[in-house]
């Protein structure tokens, strides 16, 4: 019980520590302010008119990738979270592994499933309503191609 308690508290203070360094970040800042605030990113997404996309998922467990819009000057431009209900229902069966990444960043868990014939679910935890954490899926088959998506509650997928 007294490892469970301090395991709470160290990850209370990691959360804490979080909001406060996005709370310091605001749109306007420099690359180099964001460089220094969240480190190096993910994914750097370059987009044709000289944009860069950072993105900076939260987890393994974490509910959020935090995706910033930096200018071709260098300026922050926009701060998002790409897990979110919107994104998720713009998946579409036909889609492909990097038009997925490009949208939602990196999964936070990747698993086989098929017998070993090459499919590959991802998965992302986020939160619904503000309060309840779900599990967002998506399947591919062999060659990287969306075959299905689903959002569930992880609480129904516990064994007994």
């Amino acid at each position: 019980m007294k490892r469970i308690l301090a395991l709470l508290a160290c990850l209370s203070t990691l959360v804490a520590c979080d909001a406060v360094q996005r709370q310091e970040l605001a749109v306007g800042a420099s690359k180099e302010a964001v460089l220094q605030q969240m480190g190096q990113p993910d994914t750097v997404w370059k987009e044709a008119d000289g944009r860069e996309l950072w993105d900076y998922p939260r987890g393994p467990g974490g509910t959020e990738t935090l995706r910033m819009t930096i200018s071709q000057d260098g300026v922050l431009k926009d701060i998002l979270n790409t897990l979110t209900e919107s994104n998720f229902a713009q998946v579409q069966v036909g889609m492909n592994k990097e038009q997925i990444r490009r949208m939602l960043g990196r999964p936070g868990a990747q698993k086989q499933y098929g017998n070993n014939r090459g499919g590959v679910t991802w998965e992302w935890s986020y939160v619904r309503e503000r309060t309840k954490t779900m599990l967002f899926t998506i399947d591919f088959d062999a060659n990287g191609v969306v075959t299905g998506k689903s959002s569930v509650d992880p609480d129904t997928l516990k064994t007994q």
